[in-house]
């Protein structure tokens, strides 16, 4: 199990939350993107795969904290990382923006039931939520129970079950 809460300068930080915002991601999903840039495809939808179910678990733990606009950002990078990953494994597509993943989601849904859209509908408006600081504790919540299955179903079809280092915690926090 491994941890890692680290400080960074605070031009730094401003700087890579502006890379990510310029791509349309999260913090969370441009860093997983920069560490697997050099992974096959294969390898990286199994990284997101495993990123996302870790996620899914840290952003329980933020709205039991009272923290939802943390578990806000947080659940949106699981689902949208788990997406990715379903999208590499089983179509060989690398989906690279926001309009891409709302395509796709849309299309898991005519292919693997309407619960798709529905969870996808719940977390989808998480990065507003978050970057306008909009988090009501109730409907963050209720986007991590949709994620829930939406990012285990997803992930673990990509692992084939296999759920390795979903044990290890990723931990991003900002200084206020």
């Amino acid at each position: 199990m491994g941890s890692l809460e680290a400080r960074l300068p605070q031009s730094l930080l401003e700087g890579l939350e502006g890379a990510a915002r310029r791509r349309g991601l999260s913090l969370v999903e441009y860093l997983a993107s920069l560490a697997s840039e050099d992974l096959e495809p294969q390898e990286r939808a199994r990284f997101y795969a495993r990123v996302a179910l870790e996620l899914l678990d840290r952003a329980r733990v933020e709205v039991d904290a009272g923290k939802p606009c943390a578990a806000a950002e947080i659940v949106w990078a699981a689902a949208s990382l788990a997406v990715r990953a379903y999208a590499e494994v089983f179509d060989g597509r690398r989906l690279d923006s926001r309009v891409e993943l709302d395509r796709y989601a849309a299309e898991l849904a005519r292919s693997l039931g309407e619960w798709i859209r529905e969870a996808w509908m719940s977390v989808s408006d998480m990065p507003t939520y978050f970057y306008e600081g909009w988090c009501v504790g109730e409907r963050v919540e209720q986007a991590c129970r949709y994620a829930r299955r939406l990012v285990e179903e997803l992930a673990g079809r990509v692992l084939g079950g296999d759920h390795a280092g979903r044990g290890a915690k990723l931990r991003v926090s900002r200084e206020e």
